[in-house]
């Protein structure tokens, strides 16, 4: 699964994603779901 612009954190870490990208990627999927 690629998340090219998504979370361009996990692709600079590579195999260590950092927590940050994570949080950023999970807030933009939740704020896509309520602001649409």
């Amino acid at each position: 699964m690629t998340t090219v612009g998504l979370a361009p954190g996990t692709e600079l870490s590579g195999s260590r994603p950092q927590p940050r990208a994570l949080i950023v990627t999970v807030y933009g999927l939740y704020a896509r779901e309520v602001g649409g």
